[in-house]
C-alpha cells in the first residue's frame, strides 16, 4: 500500500510494510538552495503525536568513536536535527494497527545562514500501518532494517548470519 501527496513544492509519499513506513520526500528545485533536511511527526491510530527523532544534528559530532550509550543520549526532534536524506524508514516501538497520520516539513534553512533553520512547505498523509499478516513472511525494507537506528538500539548491530558462515544454513529454523 502506498499514499502520496503534495504541497507548495514538497512531494510526500509514504510505502506501508510490517510494522513499517518507507517515507520519501522530493522538493521543487526552487527550494533546493535552501534546504536543510526534512521534520516528520506520526501520530497513531489511538492519538497519540510523536516527533520522528535524528542522531545527527548541526552541533554533536558523532564518529567511530562514539559509543551506543552516547549515541542514545543524542536523540533530537527532527524539527531541530532535520532528517537529510530524501528517504527514511520509520519503525514505530510499539506497532498499534490502524492509520498513521505522518506530517513531513521541509525545513529550510533562513536567509544564507548555515546553522538556523525554520519550518517550510508542509505535507501530510495517513497509511494504514499492520504488524505481520503470518508469524513465518515478514514484508521490510531489508536494507533499512539492517542499517537502521532501530536495529542497532533493540539488536545492538548482533550478526544477522550464522557463524560461522555455511551455505548450509537451515532457512527454516524457528518455523
Amino acid at each position: 500500500m502506498e499514499k502520496q501527496t503534495a504541497n507548495e513544492g514538497l512531494a510526500f509519499k509514504a510505502f506501508a510494510g510490517d510494522r513499517s513506513a518507507l517515507l520519501a520526500f522530493d522538493i521543487d528545485p526552487s527550494l533546493k538552495a535552501s534546504l536543510a533536511g526534512f521534520a516528520v511527526e506520526y501520530t497513531t491510530p489511538t492519538g497519540d503525536t510523536h516527533p520522528l527523532v535524528n542522531r545527527l544534528t548541526f552541533s554533536d559530532t558523532i564518529t567511530a568513536a562514539t559509543t551506543p550509550e552516547q549515541r542514545q543520549a543524542m536523540y533530537t526532534p527532527t524539527t531541530q536535527a532535520p532528517l537529510q536524506k530524501f528517504h527514511w524508514v520509520h519503525y514505530p516501538g510499539e506497532i498499534e494497527s490502524g492509520q498513521y497520520r505522518y506530517q513531513a516539513t521541509a525545513m529550510l534553512f533562513k536567509d544564507g545562514s548555515d546553522d538556523q533553520i525554520e519550518p517550510g512547505p508542509q505535507a501530510s498523509l495517513e497509511i494504514a500501518l499492520e504488524p505481520p499478516a503470518s508469524e513465518h513472511y515478514q514484508l521490510g525494507f531489508t536494507r533499512g532494517y539492517m542499517s537502521s537506528q532501530a536495529y542497532a538500539t533493540r539488536f545492538n548491530n548482533a550478526p544477522f548470519e550464522p557463524s560461522p558462515p555455511t551455505i548450509n544454513f537451515d532457512s527454516m529454523r524457528g518455523a
